[in-house]
């Protein structure tokens, strides 16, 4: 069984795809970009699927709209898929500037934020403004980079081909840059509080402050 909402039922339709022989039900509540006109959207393995599936849709939401619902529609009925749709009436918006980043996209979002850059050049950045904390698969990445673009905090910057390989270069939004901007301020307020407990706690016991390297932090 695979299963999942907002950019997770991308994610569950694209495993069922991918892999028949090992789903054989597959379920996505209010999905983000279902059927775009992307060469990867997850729609396009429709015709691999064995599985039975059922989306639950909701009739407002900006990132899944009534055409897309369509075409999904119009995809899964002529592949002969198995599957189950409703329609609420809801008003959906899936969005990672609405709740709590990730460590992973605070961090693809930095190394973003002074110019375009492709997957490999992003995973390095990532490491390096880390300092090694953050190493992240491949998998991972394009899994952070459909969510940032779904979200509309990047947007694919270009495409080019290197070495008979096609990469494509992402780049920050505005709004993008103001989500990293009020992500990087709330992060810092929390370091601030942080050291103002501990001086406090250091002073009320009579603990001496700890010499050494600074401390490296980030989002669980």
């Amino acid at each position: 069984m695979s299963s999942g909402d907002c950019m997770g039922a991308g994610l569950a339709l694209r495993t069922a795809g991918t892999h028949p022989d090992r789903v054989a039900a597959a379920a996505g509540f209010h999905g983000a970009l279902l059927a775009t006109d992307a060469p990867d959207s997850p729609h396009l393995p429709a015709d691999r699927i064995t599985a039975e599936l059922y989306f639950g849709h909701a009739d407002q939401d900006s990132t899944n709209p009534a055409d897309q619902t369509a075409r999904l529609d119009k995809t899964f009925t002529a592949a002969g898929v198995r599957v189950s749709q409703n329609i609420s009436g809801a008003d959906i918006f899936c969005s990672m500037a609405s709740r709590n980043m990730t460590q992973a996209a605070f961090f693809v979002l930095t190394a973003l934020a002074d110019e375009p850059r492709h997957g490999y050049g992003i995973l390095r950045e990532v490491e390096e403004l880390s300092a090694g904390a953050v190493q992240m698969r491949v998998g991972t990445l394009y899994g952070v980079l459909d969510r940032l673009t779904a979200d509309a905090l990047i947007v694919l910057d270009r495409e080019e081909v290197h070495d008979g390989r096609l990469r494509r270069y992402y780049r920050l939004t505005d709004e993008g840059m103001r989500a990293l901007d009020a992500e990087a301020e709330r992060m810092a307020a929390g370091a601030s509080a942080a050291k103002q407990r501990i001086a406090d706690g250091r002073k009320a016991t009579g603990t001496p402050p700890v010499t050494g390297p600074g401390l490296a932090g980030g989002l669980a």
